[in-house]
């Protein structure tokens, strides 16, 4: 399935994500994605853009071709154009501002991180670390590709024979969907363990994506935080019971996260990260108390 390989290939787990890139894959205009957090990961080639487009590319983005489709003219220059080529075009700037011509002929896809969305990407890495047979069994029920016949189907002999033994063993199939939900089921609720560890893990990247609102230097990448989120993971207390360990996951990601992050402050921050990490989990405690 083109999701699961999209998964295999960096893309987040979490619907947004998936959602998203079945847009890229299949709008006709030309993707223009908002990335501040380097997202996107289906294998495709992007040209980074800021507010200012180059005018060279206009004739591009709008594909005024030329000599029946064949040609397109950049600059002074006309260049061959392909039929399957394909442009996207990315921005990491969060809050982009773009000429109405341009929205025009471009489909917009907004890859920004959300609190809900980083968290269920963790909680796909947790759960991938702490219960690795639980996101392979999540994988293997996947739904696969379905296919569909076109034309006279009731000319088509084989077709008819394969039509017959698929009537045979629908009873069969039937039961194996019934049991791949009911395996299903389970799987999320096994997961659903290791939520607040990723529930605490996202909050407190949000927390370090606001400190550039102290000082602009603050720049925390996602990236470098799923290497510490990750290592906290790794070396968290083992425990025998779930909720202890779910437990001791919580506290050293908070501690790794906050070493980590001090090390970069001003000693004059120091204490207002401290003060906003300790509000915010008191807060999402009382949320959900």
């Amino acid at each position: 399935m083109q999701i699961a390989t999209w998964n295999n290939e960096g893309l987040p787990s979490d619907r947004m994500s998936s959602e998203n890139a079945t847009i890229l894959s299949n709008c006709e205009r030309w993707p223009l994605m908002i990335d501040p957090q380097l997202q996107e990961q289906t294998g495709s080639k992007q040209k980074n853009i800021g507010e200012n487009v180059d005018p060279v590319l206009d004739p591009l983005i709008g594909r005024n071709t030329i000599k029946k489709g064949r040609a397109i003219k950049m600059g002074d220059k006309e260049v061959e154009y392909h039929p399957d080529f394909k442009l996207v075009i990315q921005t990491k700037l969060a809050n982009p501002h773009y000429q109405p011509e341009m929205q025009a002929q471009t489909t917009l896809i907004n890859f920004t991180v959300t609190k809900d969305g980083l968290e269920d990407q963790l909680l796909a890495v947790v759960v991938g670390k702490e219960r690795p047979d639980l996101e392979k069994l999540k994988a293997l029920i996947l739904p696969g590709n379905r296919t569909t016949a076109e034309g006279n189907f009731l000319g088509d002999y084989a077709l008819v024979e394969n039509l017959e033994t698929t009537k045979r063993t629908a009873a069969e199939i039937e039961i194996k969907a019934a049991q791949a939900k009911k395996t299903e089921v389970e799987i999320n609720t096994a997961r659903e363990h290791y939520r607040p560890a990723a529930a605490r893990a996202s909050l407190l990247y949000f927390i370090l994506n606001d400190l550039n609102k102290i000082h602009p230097m603050y720049q925390f990448s996602l990236k470098a935080f799923s290497v510490v989120f990750e290592m906290a993971i790794d070396k968290a207390e083992p425990a025998e019971e779930v909720k202890a360990r779910v437990d001791n996951l919580i506290d050293c990601i908070t501690h790794c996260v906050f070493l980590y992050t001090a090390r970069g402050l001003f000693e004059k921050d120091k204490i207002i990260f401290t003060a906003q990490m300790n509000f915010q989990v008191i807060l999402n405690r009382s949320m959900f108390a």
